[in-house]
């Protein structure tokens, strides 16, 4: 089932491509932290350029998603639709448990 949104992937891809366009322009000035060896153990990033990163890889995530549905050949339906449908599971779940529960004794009348 591929779940469609209100933001097409074309979209994405774009402001992923700005993304990429503002990262070029704000080099990194990350600081490396080493051992006694001179090794490198980890690394030191501005937080504002860490808070990009984390954007660019969570918008890569979305692509990615979004292209392995498309590529899934599953049927479309809305998000709310959905969203419906899970909420009446869930409740028709939830009726059934505690129907079940009053016919063996269980749960209070």
């Amino acid at each position: 089932m591929i779940l469609t949104s209100f933001c097409p992937a074309d979209n994405k891809r774009k402001k992923h491509q700005k993304s990429i366009e503002r990262d070029k322009a704000m080099t990194l000035q990350e600081q490396y932290l080493i051992d006694r060896e001179g090794n490198r153990l980890g690394v030191v990033l501005d937080m504002k350029q860490f808070q990009s990163i984390l954007e660019d890889l969570e918008e890569l995530d979305d692509i990615r998603s979004f292209d392995a549905a498309i590529a899934s050949k599953d049927e479309a339906i809305l998000f709310t639709q959905a969203v419906a449908e899970i909420e009446r599971k869930r409740l028709y779940r939830i009726h059934n448990t505690s129907r079940s529960k009053r016919t063996r004794g269980l749960a209070p009348r």
